[in-house]
């Protein structure tokens, strides 16, 4: 084996792996790997890739609707009245969300789970090194990696897109960083020091990343 080239070899990449892994794609010259079969992934990743794909069908994350639920009873418990303009602001956005086909952040989260390299244990779930397997995946043009054959074969709804799904992804993240911005006016300070708010900031902070990158 060349020792220059990346080892796209499951069977010497994990070879006490009591089940069948496959190469899936490479990136900066990283292979990643999946199981066979998706449908059988081993408990620890399998929890968290169902909690990701719960979050994808409800088009937000738990973090996300966090904030949406305590910014409702802020609102409700204001003492100087009930705003129900903002009850119809923020219950707007939920509806606008609900139009989502799907949200690429949560997507990212799906893939690095699914997805992992030679220095993982395909059997544990490792939730730093993911959100990094993430930050990489982010940086690819949005196209180019969701409509990679593996990751249609997750989430198949995405090749519907076509030539269209970088514009979606960048109208999607656009809502996203509004709807967040909109939602963290409601809150009070005690609420952005929660660390489900923490992570919505960290969402903000990725803005110029949100961005699909040209080719």
């Amino acid at each position: 084996m060349n020792p220059n080239k990346p080892n796209r070899d499951p069977k010497s990449a994990f070879p006490n792996a009591r089940d069948r892994i496959v190469f899936a794609f490479e990136l900066e010259g990283i292979p990643y790997f999946q199981f066979d079969d998706i449908n059988s992934i081993p408990c620890e990743r399998g929890f968290h890739a169902l909690s990701f794909f719960n979050e994808l069908n409800q088009r937000c994350t738990r973090d996300y609707l966090m904030a949406h639920s305590t910014a409702l009873d802020n609102i409700i418990n204001d003492n100087t009245g009930i705003k129900v303009t903002e009850i119809v602001k923020i219950n707007t956005i939920l509806k606008e969300r609900l139009e989502f086909l799907f949200e690429p952040e949560i997507a990212y989260k799906i893939c690095s789970v699914v997805f992992f390299d030679a220095s993982e244990n395909p059997y544990r779930f490792e939730y730093k090194h993911a959100l990094e397997k993430a930050d990489r995946f982010r940086k690819e043009n949005m196209a180019d990696f969701f409509l990679r054959q593996p990751i249609v074969k997750l989430i198949p709804y995405i090749a519907s897109f076509g030539n269209d799904l970088a514009e979606y992804c960048s109208v999607v993240n656009a809502m996203t960083t509004k709807h967040i911005e909109i939602i963290s006016t409601m809150l009070s300070e005690a609420d952005r020091k929660k660390e489900w708010f923490k992570s919505l900031e960290l969402l903000l902070s990725r803005d110029s990343t949100l961005t699909p990158s040209k080719t």
